[in-house]
């Protein structure tokens, strides 16, 4: 049995990009899109559950929880680029939570993004040897119904890497990049 004592577990990330198959000149764009799936629980070190529950009521999202398993999160941002001659000239970014929907990015939404950021920032924070992942749950097939979103299905082959303390701080940190520079984008404009 592995016991988990930060409040988060069974975390486990994923990037999936998608270029043009053949680039016939510019301006070309390139999608890409990174994944985080993990389990919250209020612990005596914190109340990740309840921050979450409490963070997403507030806003407009198309679904608050993750249908299947009330405590699971599913995070994916998109970030769409435009390229061209001189290099990257535009990124738009889509953020999706516990749903295909893509949440708005408005003033109503805010304070869940700063907990969002909170959290990927917690994560990415987390010390390698403290991820905790259940085996069975690896290797069972609520692996696949915690992946709601597009991801694509035949992950399972990769299950040992996306679990890696290593690749989970590595999305938490894209995913948190990509937030912040959504942000900056709508506060920009």
């Amino acid at each position: 049995m592995d016991i988990n004592f930060t409040g988060l577990s069974n975390i486990y990330g994923l990037k999936v990009a998608v270029a043009p198959s053949k680039i016939t000149g510019t301006p070309f764009k390139m999608n890409e899109k990174v994944y985080m799936t993990l389990r919250l629980k209020d612990d005596a070190w914190g109340k990740d559950l309840s921050e979450f529950r409490s963070a997403i009521a507030t806003t407009d999202a198309a679904r608050k929880n993750h249908p299947v398993y009330p405590d699971f999160l599913n995070i994916a941002i998109s970030k769409l680029s435009t390229y061209t001659n001189n290099g990257l000239s535009d990124s738009d970014y889509k953020i999706f939570i516990n749903s295909n929907e893509p949440m708005n990015v408005n003033r109503q939404n805010m304070k869940f993004f700063t907990y969002l950021a909170k959290l990927l920032n917690k994560i990415n924070k987390h010390p390698q040897d403290k991820f905790v992942v259940n085996e069975d749950f690896k290797n069972s097939n609520e692996l696949a119904s915690c992946l709601l979103l597009d991801a694509p299905a035949d992950v399972s082959r990769y299950k040992d890497s996306l679990f890696t303390p290593n690749n989970v701080k590595l999305r938490s940190r894209e995913l948190l990049d990509n937030l912040q520079a959504c942000m900056e984008k709508y506060l920009g404009d």
